[in-house]
This record gives C-alpha cells, structure tokens and sequence, in this order.
C-alpha cells in the first residue's frame, strides 16, 4: 500500500481537543512500530469520539435524538458495566439516525473491532500468540478512522441539521443587522465545523424553496434571514455552488414563484450576488422572469441584467428612493463604495417633487455629506440651485446650512452671491 495520505495534515483537522490529544499517541506507536498498540488505542478512540459527537449534538444543538441514543447506551453500561456491547449499539444506532457513520464507516469500524480483539487477545496454537497486523493494515485502519470519523464534524449527515439551522437563525433573527452578521454566527456555529460543500448545498437547496416558492406565515417573515442564509452558503463556496445549481436547474427553477412580488425581489436580490445562476435558467424561464420584472416595476435594481454597474448605476435618472438604498447597500457590499457619493448626489439632484427632495436629502445625503468628496459637495450646491424642487421647498434652508458648513469647514472657496435660490 502507497501511503498516499499525510496523516499529520489530517490529524489537524480533527476538531475534538481530547481526540486530537489521543490520537497523538496512536501516531506515535505507529511510527515506532507499536501496531497491536496502535490498533487497540485507535478503536478505543473512535468510539469515544463518537461519543463526543453525540454529546456535542446534544449540549450545543439540542438534539433529541442524540439524547436517546446516549441515554440508551447509558443504560446498557448501567446493566452491564464490562460489557462491550454497547460500543457495537452506538455504532449501529448512529449509522441509522444518519449521523456521522455511513454504511462504509460501519464497514470500516466494524473490521477495525475485529482486529482490535486480534491484537488484545491471545491465539491459541501450538504456543501461545498475539496477533501482529501489518504496518499497511494498521496504516489503513488510520487513514480510515480519520476520514470516516475523526475529522468529521458532528453536524454530518445530520437530517436533522436543516431544522436546527433554519429555528436556530428564526429565533436570533433580530441579533443580525446585516448578512455577514449571520455569516459570522453561521460559519462559527454550522458551517466552519460542516467543512462539506456538498451538504452546504443541500441546506442551500431547501432554503431556495423556503425563499423563493413557499407563502405561508412562517416562511413569509423569515424569507429576509433564510435569504441572508443563502447568500452566506454561496459565498462560502462560489463555484461549488453556482455549479451545482446549473447541475439541478430544471428542479430550481420549478420552485420560482414568480407570481409572488415579495418572492420576485428576492430572487433579484439573489441573482444580483449571483448572475451566474440567472444565466443558467432555462430560456423559457428567463422569458417569464423578465416579463415579471417590468410587471412589478424591478428592473432599476435587476442589477444582474447590467454590464457595466458605474455606467448603469450613475446613468441612471433618479427612481424611487427604495431601490436607491437597495443599490446603495448593494455597491457597498460588493467594494463598489467609491460610486456612492456620486451615485446619491445624482439621485438627489433629479428629485422629482419636494418631498422626494426632502426624503432624499434626509435619508441619503445627510448622512453622507462629511463623507463626499469637494468635487461632489460643489455639484451639491450647484445642483441645488438649479432645481426647483430643491430649493422652493420647505426644509431645504436647513438643508443648505448643513452643505454650507461643510463647504466653509473645508475652505473651500466658494462665491455664495452665485446661489441667488438657496436660503441659508
């Protein structure tokens, strides 16, 4: 056998602090040629780390089923104190509640016992014997324990992961201000320890349907939080994910309501961090979509259909103040920052009406203007003066005095006799 495997590379991915500790001393005797230690030590390991999981589940996800499979092993080594049986049963109750042990791992678990009881117990032949298995078997077992288990977080192939996560996220939804918020918690508490594109992709998969088809309460106030949670998934793992989804599209895109206007800017949102799943949807899909798009009035922030998002974005006349945050926050979150000041200053300036000048000035300048460059403060001011809508209405004095003071703040050279409109 070629020790393809790096087993100290391995041995860092095991998450358990009291396996990694074990396991140190099964590498040690197999380097030093101790295999029937190796083997013994190794199978002791692995039921116990088995343990850890199963505790794990329960303390930290309260996991029921986990509960009674612990309890009943509990009661097995209550009955029966020098019994081994119960280290067959957790092995057998995991691998049918899907939790870590696949029917491979069973396999694996179940030869590495067998030699176990080799290497501890004597033969009787001619003399007496203990076993000694090969330095390849003894590697195998390893290489084995360590993919099937050691290095395997808890949380995999948990049937019950989706269900934990999805209440989980519903219950704190008000701790997170913002999708990277929920990144952190997720990735700390789920993700990091899952360490498994694939199973990311099949929670990414129920949530597609929780956000995108389903209407009903539950779903309806948590579409925002289980979004954020797709969002996370994909940026976790990108290409992983953008090919699986070409990979399932027609399934996918079954799941589009596309009648649902809460739903159609949802999938907006998503296809803008996620252009690529837009273009893997089926022609007539995209038909469908797009007619949507101008039936529910979302084609100024369907930023997924853009080329080139500065020539888009200060292109743009100005459109209702709801989607001017919506573009903001997006060009914020994808390093697009340096087109904010000028992207508001745009809006503004095209206000339609006092009050959407009001609402403008209130809600995106104001809150910018220490921020915007002397270029834009000067075009603030020239812009003012020159639309009716800005300088006629009621507010737009104190409005003046706060670009005013910005301006003298800065000495910047300004002749006020220019702005004839603007009251101060």
């Amino acid at each position: 056998m070629k020790h393809n495997i790096d087993l100290s590379q391995l041995e860092e991915l095991i998450s358990q602090t009291n396996t990694k500790l074990y396991f140190s001393e099964i590498i040690s005797s197999y380097y030093n040629g101790n295999y029937r230690a190796a083997v013994t030590l190794l199978y002791s390991v692995v039921i116990c780390d088995l343990v850890l999981k199963l505790q794990e589940l329960k303390d930290r996800f309260n996991d029921s089923r986990a509960q009674g499979i612990l309890s009943k092993i509990e009661q097995l080594q209550d009955a029966n104190p020098t019994s081994p049986e119960w280290e067959k049963v957790i092995v057998d109750e995991m691998f049918a509640s899907r939790y870590v042990v696949e029917a491979s791992t069973k396999i694996h678990i179940e030869a590495l016992r067998n030699e176990r009881n080799l290497c501890a117990h004597p033969v009787l032949k001619n003399s007496i014997e203990l076993f000694t298995p090969s330095k390849e078997a003894v590697y195998g077992h390893i290489t084995n324990a360590l993919t099937d288990v050691l290095i395997k977080s808890s949380l995999h192939g948990n049937k019950n992961m989706f269900e934990n996560l999805v209440e989980d996220i519903e219950k704190n939804k008000t701790s997170f201000l913002s999708y990277k918020d929920l990144g952190k918690y997720l990735n700390s508490k789920y993700f990091d320890a899952i360490r498994n594109a694939e199973e990311e992709y099949r929670i990414f998969k129920k949530l597609w349907k929780l956000v995108f088809k389903l209407t009903d309460e539950r779903c309806n106030l948590n579409r925002k939080v289980n979004r954020w949670a797709m969002y996370n998934i994909l940026l976790r793992n990108r290409q992983y994910i953008e090919r699986r989804i070409k990979e399932d599209v027609k399934i996918l895109e079954s799941q589009l309501n596309l009648d649902n206007k809460d739903i159609m800017k949802s999938i907006v949102r998503f296809f803008n961090i996620s252009p690529a799943s837009y273009r893997s949807l089926s022609a007539d899909t995209v038909q469908i979509l797009d007619d949507k798009l101008s039936k529910f009035h979302l084609e100024n922030i369907s930023l997924f259909k853009v080329g080139d998002i500065k020539t888009y974005t200060l292109g743009l006349n100005t459109i209702e103040i709801s989607d001017s945050n919506y573009i903001i926050s997006y060009l914020d979150e994808t390093d697009n920052t340096h087109l904010i000041g000028q992207f508001a200053v745009n809006q503004f300036l095209g206000s339609r009406s006092y009050d959407e000048a009001d609402r403008y000035f209130d809600e995106i300048i104001a809150l910018r203007i220490t921020s915007l460059s002397d270029d834009l403060l000067l075009k603030l001011l020239d812009g003012s003066n020159s639309n009716g809508q800005i300088w006629y209405r009621r507010k737009s004095r104190e409005s003046n005095i706060l670009i005013r003071d910005e301006i003298e703040k800065r000495g910047i050279s300004v002749d006020w006799g220019k702005y004839s409109n603007l009251r101060f």
